[in-house]
């Protein structure tokens, strides 16, 4: 779990929506590694690239990247006004059931607009991106290989 204090002296990012879009930006990121990670589609489909200091494979077809970005760029709005409290990758088996969730939760404090400053060290939050990215990296070494025919959403 990642959780971002939003209150101190550090100061790098000012505002809340900074945050957010830095977070969505990451769990775009992160949705590329654990598909990835997970083999669901071939290695060839990946390209290597590096966000917060450390590389990641990031998926070529263009469809599933605007999938993936267009998906996380909508929940923007649900993240800053706090309806949404987690996002998930699932995978699943054949048969749509669940093998497992890759979760990530997406608590923010709810304060009146015109007190939503954030003081936040940019560093302390790409350090802990990165990682959660290489972790991410190594869930196939820490999971049960996945059967054919696996989905995800």
């Amino acid at each position: 779990y990642l959780w971002i204090y939003m209150q101190g002296n550090r100061s790098s990012v000012s505002l809340i929506g900074d945050v957010i879009d830095i977070f969505c930006e990451f769990l775009e990121a992160a949705v590329h590694t654990v598909i990835a990670s997970r083999g669901l589609y071939v290695k060839e489909a990946f390209e290597r690239c590096k966000a917060y200091k450390v590389f990641f494979l990031r998926c070529r077809h263009p469809e599933f990247c605007r999938y993936v970005s267009s998906f996380i760029q909508g929940l923007k709005p649900f993240i800053q006004s706090g309806f949404l409290r987690n996002v998930a990758v699932v995978i699943f088996d054949k048969d749509r059931q669940s093998l497992e969730r890759v979760s990530f939760d997406t608590k923010v404090n709810l304060l009146p607009l015109s007190e939503r400053k954030v003081d936040l060290n940019i560093e302390d939050l790409e350090s802990s991106f990165s990682s959660i990215l290489l972790k991410l990296q190594f869930l196939d070494s820490y999971s049960k290989p996945l059967p054919p025919g696996t989905l995800f959403k």
